[in-house]
């Protein structure tokens, strides 16, 4: 649309101006200082301006657009993975008692856990995009944090169940699922502290996109 614009005035400028001014004096206007010849110049850098203006409004238009459809897709992707984790899916949860060989004092350590996957489709797809450096710095950087957590949640619930299909294959007696729990329990204490940093991730990327919008 600009370019058309920007060829209209320029036509203007440079044909119709001077066949004006030639059809009034009946000779070409070739003085500086005439009127005609100051106005040519000035539709001419009118018309770079006009074009300038317009490709910037409209890059401005097309960068504000890929804004909002990244912030509501990351938005969906985020309600979904809260969901997933507060509402959605049973929790692992039991309690660790741990007792001090030395002093003998006992500590106990509540494991409450999703075992579910978190979903970062959204996320790698404003990746693959270039929809990402359009996001404020800030912006970027806590989502980055966000979902490397969410990267390793995945991967470590994945490392989890395989662990668990070897170790139950061929005695699932109360005796081994005991020593199960055992051999798993500085997974579940990782999993139970990253999930509740993923959801203290998720309010302040919310906070950061829903301003922004």
């Amino acid at each position: 649309m600009y370019i058309r614009v920007t060829a209209y005035i320029l036509f203007i400028t440079m044909e119709i101006i001077p066949s004006f001014a030639q059809s009034t004096n009946n000779v070409p206007q070739t003085n500086s200082n005439d009127p005609l010849s100051w106005l040519q110049a000035f539709l001419a850098a009118g018309a770079i301006g006009v074009s300038f203006f317009l490709y910037w409004r409209q890059q401005r238009n097309e960068r504000n657009g890929i804004l909002k459809r990244s912030q509501q897709t990351i938005l969906r992707e985020l309600k979904e993975n809260e969901e997933a984790i507060t509402k959605r899916y049973t929790h692992e949860s039991y309690t660790i008692t741990r007792v001090d060989k030395i002093t003998k004092i006992v500590s106990k350590i509540e494991i409450n856990y999703t075992n579910a996957y978190l979903d970062s489709d959204a996320y790698a797809s404003i990746l693959n995009t270039g929809s990402f450096t359009h996001l404020p710095l800030e912006t970027q950087h806590k989502l980055s944090m966000l979902y490397g957590r969410i990267r390793a949640h995945n991967e470590l619930i994945t490392y989890v169940d395989r662990f668990q299909d070897s170790f139950l294959l061929y005695d699932k007696s109360p005796a081994r699922i005991e020593k199960w729990y055992k051999a798993v329990e500085r997974y579940d204490i990782t999993l139970t502290h990253w999930e509740k940093e993923i959801l203290d991730h998720f309010e302040e990327v919310k906070k950061l996109l829903e301003d922004k919008k």
